[in-house]
């Protein structure tokens, strides 16, 4: 699964999909495969729009069989 796949998931369920970039992604994929969200904390997707960051990580742990590939 894309980025852009993801963020269209995303942008499917919610109307507000600001910050929601492809580096944000790849950080939190990033965070979910090293347990250490830290870097996460960091971006604005997390520090102001924190329903999609939620959203995202909902979409994430679904899919992450296919995040695997």
């Amino acid at each position: 699964m894309t980025a852009k796949q993801i963020k269209e998931v995303i942008a499917a369920r919610r109307e507000n999909v600001k910050y929601l970039t492809q580096k944000a992604i790849r950080v939190v994929i990033d965070c979910m495969e090293s347990g250490d969200y830290s870097a996460a904390h960091g971006l604005k997707l997390y520090q102001y729009n924190g329903a999609c960051y939620c959203e995202l990580l909902e979409v994430l742990n679904e899919n992450k069989k296919a995040l695997a590939k």
